[in-house]
């Protein structure tokens, strides 16, 4: 816990947008996370709320908590530090304002504080971190499922967004950015067994833990064209293929079975 009382600060940033402007939600429910070994900053990422039975938990990727990466179980940093402390950028109270709040990730004996899941006996890249440190200053916006259109028709080539912090990078304050990509396979079609499916996207680090939208207007379903906007949550992105600028995208399936097994 010293480490957790050392470093838990309250910064609060203050925006330049005008409150009555038009803000997206998912631009401020996308977090800005920054990972620490002891002191010593060693990366950036994205994340996001969720709430169950009143318990609130961050969402990103296993390889963000542990430091070590997914596909290769290389240890990221080039130091081999891993993170033992992670801040989290969370929306103060008036939205425009941020707060940075630390977790720890492992407690006085050294047990991992975050909740795996996996499918088929294999591990996914996504975990959840209870949030032991809300205080008032901080006010939480959940992401929820079924707040998107599951039923909006998705094809290879078609346009996706990206929403997080490439390395660190905020819009203004600490709004989450929106990069573009596109479908790069058949979305319901798992890619190497697992439940992800492949963008064609000039991602970054950082962007590890992004919620990933399809957003059109107008908008397929099955019975027709709809007039409006259209948004359908894809999934949480993940890793990404440099040489191809290739990445994977973990589909709601793997949040749904993570959401399932927390208390």
């Amino acid at each position: 816990m010293k480490y957790l009382f050392i470093f838990l600060i309250l910064l609060l940033v203050k925006s330049s947008w005008a409150q009555g402007g038009t803000l997206d939600s998912l631009s401020f429910q996308n977090l800005k996370l920054e990972l620490y070994s002891n002191y010593e900053n060693i990366g950036t990422a994205t994340g996001f709320v969720i709430e169950k039975n009143h318990k609130y938990y961050l969402i990103t990727n296993l390889h963000v908590v542990s430091g070590v990466d997914y596909f290769s179980q290389a240890t990221i940093d080039p130091q081999l530090r891993k993170p033992n402390i992670i801040a989290i950028w969370h929306n103060a109270q008036v939205l425009g304002n941020w707060t940075r709040i630390a977790e720890n990730l492992y407690d006085s004996n050294n047990n991992k504080q975050w909740i795996e899941c996996s499918v088929a006996d294999k591990i996914l890249d996504l975990v959840a971190l209870p949030l032991k440190n809300t205080p008032k200053e901080v006010k939480l916006y959940p992401f929820h499922l079924n707040q998107y259109n599951e039923n909006i028709i998705i094809l290879p080539g078609f346009a996706l967004s990206i929403i997080g912090f490439p390395f660190g990078l905020s819009s203004d304050g600490e709004l989450a950015i929106w990069k573009t990509g596109h479908l790069a396979s058949d979305f319901d079609i798992d890619a190497n067994g697992l439940p992800l499916f492949m963008i064609d996207a000039t991602t970054r680090p950082g962007m590890s833990g992004s919620i990933v939208v399809l957003r059109m207007s107008p908008y397929l379903e099955k019975d027709g064209t709809h007039s409006g906007i259209g948004t359908r949550f894809l999934g949480i992105y993940t890793a990404q293929s440099n040489l191809e600028e290739i990445g994977f995208v973990l589909k709601p399936i793997a949040l749904k079975l993570l959401f399932d097994k927390l208390p």
